[in-house]
């Protein structure tokens, strides 16, 4: 998988070089597409981990409040006594049962919407998407989205496809027509999936 992956990351890269004399707008915008979802796929990385490492101390809080409270019945002391109004004061309010799961909560980081990931992967951002899958280890094993990443790469190919098949004396981009005729196939494509 990494092998075709590394092809479909160059790909566009090399049809860029090919036409780069007539137009290096392509090529820009691949690199800088590329670099924001490159660091859109690192902050979402970041985020899940450190969402991960809450919910793994929110577990260890949860288990540490049950046998506090799994303790109080046979252990009964002048701090399970009933206050005024006849409540357990333990039963109401125990450290570990308020204050640490606001500290949880306090740890958990935003994730970046899949919906954007995409949107940037379209919008000639793929190439950074394959990068950040390869070198984070992120996204590469979720199969749903793994689905609609390789429908977006499919959809660079075949764009580039049809572009190449034009006849000999339309193949470049010359004044800026065919680049309108590109940009037409993909802004009618995005519409079509309602990212637009």
């Amino acid at each position: 998988m990494k092998f075709f992956a590394v092809i479909f990351f160059a790909l566009p890269f090399c049809a860029c070089s090919w036409i780069h004399e007539e137009s290096m707008i392509p090529l820009f915008l691949y690199v800088a597409m590329s670099l924001v979802t490159f660091v859109l796929y690192a902050i979402d990385k970041h985020a899940a981990k450190v969402n991960g490492e809450a919910e793994a101390l929110a577990g260890i809080v949860a288990g540490n409040y049950g046998d506090h409270h799994a303790d109080s019945h046979h252990q009964p002391d002048s701090h399970h006594q009933p206050d005024s109004a006849g409540n357990n004061a333990d039963a109401c309010h125990h450290p570990d049962s308020h204050d640490n799961r606001g500290t949880v909560a306090a740890k958990k980081s935003s994730r970046v919407p899949e919906k954007i990931l995409h949107l940037c992967e379209f919008a000639f951002g793929f190439p950074g998407a394959i990068l950040g899958q390869i070198a984070l280890h992120h996204k590469s094993s979720k199969k749903p989205y793994q689905v609609v990443f390789w429908l977006i790469v499919v959809v660079h190919v075949a764009a580039w496809t049809w572009f190449f098949s034009l006849p000999e004396g339309t193949l470049l981009w010359r004044g800026g027509g065919n680049f309108g005729a590109v940009a037409d196939f993909f802004g009618g494509t995005l519409r079509s999936v309602g990212l637009e």
